[in-house]
This record gives structure tokens, sequence and C-alpha cells, in this order.
């Protein structure tokens, strides 16, 4: 079994390449039991206000992360952290060198991703996300200096697959002692 990526789940990791009962998938060779919907709402959309995610407040940024915390790590794993307990920040060019060690890994998950997409006929867009800008910030905490993805798994994929190297992010850092600090 090839290694997981950076930021991967060790228990997913563990598990190989094939995928979740219902399908589902996480991340290069991964499967994830999903725990959410698979459209969480943006807070803003909810409200009716979307704006650029430049232009929110690290309580909005919070707010965004925080239906994706146990979509893909488990309580106590590296990558959870509670969102209240960090501090989340909108980068526009995140750098995705944290990731993409592994890239063969990402390049042979994501053509499986491609080929499913297109037997099914779904139509989720990841092809065309080689080509075109990717507009959606990806979620991440980062810890001890690791990357761990919490949403955007294909926008990543699609990234390092096409010779990009950073992307927009909403990005959390947990706070050294774990006390919530942001209003």
């Amino acid at each position: 079994m090839a290694r997981a990526p950076t930021g991967m789940p060790t228990a997913l990791a563990a598990a190989g390449a094939g995928g979740s009962a219902d399908g589902h998938r996480s991340g290069p060779g991964s499967p994830v039991l999903w725990r959410f919907p698979d459209r969480i709402p943006d807070p803003l959309v909810r409200r009716g206000v979307r704006k650029h995610a430049a232009a929110w407040s690290a309580a909005a940024l919070r707010e965004r992360a925080a239906p994706w915390r146990l979509a893909h790590y488990a309580t106590g794993e590296p990558g959870d952290c509670d969102p209240a307990r960090a501090n989340w920040r909108y980068e526009r060019a995140f750098d995705l060198a944290a990731v993409k060690d592994l890239l063969a890994d990402w390049k042979k998950w994501f053509e499986i991703e491609i080929a499913i997409e297109e037997a099914a006929g779904i139509g989720c867009g990841y092809r065309e996300m080689l080509d075109e800008d990717i507009d959606d910030e990806i979620i991440v905490l980062l810890r001890d200096g690791k990357a761990y993805i919490w949403d955007g798994w294909h926008a990543v994929a699609a990234a390092l697959v096409s010779g990009r190297t950073t992307l927009k992010a909403i990005v959390g850092v947990p706070h050294p002692d774990g006390a919530p600090r942001q209003g």
C-alpha cells in the first residue's frame, strides 16, 4: 500500500484504497465515513450575504470550518481541533508544499476519482478543475508544521496534478494551551 499523503488520518490511510461502503473517499488511497451531508451550508450564504472569504471575520471563518471538523479525522487525532480553540485566517495563496510530497499518490487518487465521476455520470467537474481556476477555499488545520485538510481534497489534488503550488484557504492554527481566544 502506498503511504498516505501528509495530514491523512492514520486509521483511514491504513484502510487502503478500498473506499467506504457508500463509495465516498477522502484523499489519495483512503476511505472516509461521511458524517455530514454532501452540501454543508456556508454560514454567509445561509444569511444571504455571501462575501469573498477574505472579507470574513475570524468568527465567520471559524463557523465555515466547524462543520468539517470530524469529517476526516476522529476526535483526538492530530488533524482534530475544536474550532473554537484555534485562530482562523484567510490566505489568498496557501502553500501546498506541506501536502505535495506524495504527488504520485495524489495523481493516482485523483485519476480514480475522475473515472468514478465519469462512470457514474454525476458531473462533479473534477476533470475541469485541472484546467480552470479553483475559486472555493480549502479548509486546513495547521499543527506542528503539518497541514491537515478538513475540506478541499479534490481541489488540492487538481492543483498538485496540474502543477499549481497554492490555493485560497481558510487556515486554522490551534492555540498552544487549547484555550479559545478569538471572538
